[in-house]
């Protein structure tokens, strides 16, 4: 049976508390036989791939950094066993030099176009482009501790949803009250999806921030998030003093006013707060 974090849906503002999950056979939510259809679809799916060897796509979506493709690929290969999780860039067709980098390292990138730029979109055609039963999503300024895989193993077989990593960097993501580079499972997205669309992962209409968040949030309104603090997979940024600043973390930022209204807007929509 599924894993789920609670026995009925979160109070508002109140966390879904990311110890001694429970397991449950009925829907929890009580929004109604589609809803409630969502569920049983969901546990009928982890059902049949419970014996199973668990698989993560770990998805990069890149964006002129070629110098950040060799550490991050040394880096995931030290931490991680090749027969649990592939990784795969996500790169634009125009981006020539960060496509010979990848190539020089012996990958083969999912290609979008330039529409496609933004983290969200990058992520979301990406989950199209793979069939692991899991997906990471990630960025090029990541480092994967030892044993991250480890740390989520019994989950990887039995969770039905969302699994925030600890990035030692976001103060909610070290609690364990949200995660900057969740895992998703692949059933979870082909169900439920986002707030309000099915088959995709995030929001597509953020520019580059808060669909991470949106993501976080929703997960725990429908009780299918958990969070494993020990599970360490490290965000090299420069508000962490990890990373210098560049032109891609300013182009990130560019406009987050506007994202973060788009966040407020949905989770009010949605009943996320």
């Amino acid at each position: 049976a599924m894993i789920r974090m609670k026995q009925h849906a979160p109070r508002r503002g109140a966390g879904l508390r990311a110890t001694a999950p429970r397991v449950k056979t009925t829907p929890l939510l009580g929004y109604g036989s589609v809803e409630d259809a969502k569920y049983t679809a969901l546990e009928d799916k982890i059902r049949l791939e419970h014996q199973m060897q668990p698989k993560i796509a770990v998805l990069i979506p890149v964006l002129m950094r070629p110098h950040r493709v060799a550490p991050l690929l040394a880096s995931f290969r030290a931490a991680t066993p090749e027969s649990i999780a592939k990784i795969y860039f996500v790169a634009q067709r125009s981006d020539r030099e960060e496509l010979a980098a990848i190539d020089a390292s012996g990958q083969t990138p999912i290609l979008v176009d330039d529409a496609d730029r933004s983290w969200a979109k990058k992520i979301n055609r990406g989950y199209s482009a793979t069939t692991e039963p899991w997906i990471l999503l990630g960025a090029d300024d990541l480092a994967f501790h030892a044993g991250w895989t480890d740390k989520i193993s019994s989950l990887l077989i039995q969770f039905g949803g969302v699994i925030g990593t600890n990035d030692l960097g976001n103060a909610a993501t070290i609690r364990g009250h949200g995660s900057t580079h969740p895992l998703v499972r692949r059933a979870y997205a082909d169900i439920f999806g986002t707030a309000d669309e099915a088959g995709k992962i995030v929001h597509e209409a953020y520019d580059h921030n808060f669909p991470d968040a949106e993501l976080v949030m929703t997960a725990k309104r429908r009780a299918l998030f958990t969070h494993v603090r020990t599970c360490i997979i490290e965000h090299l940024h420069p508000l962490w003093r990890k990373a210098p600043q560049d032109h891609v973390y300013q182009l990130g930022r560019r406009n987050w006013k506007a994202d973060q209204a788009l966040y407020v807007q949905r989770c009010k929509q949605f009943g996320l707060v």
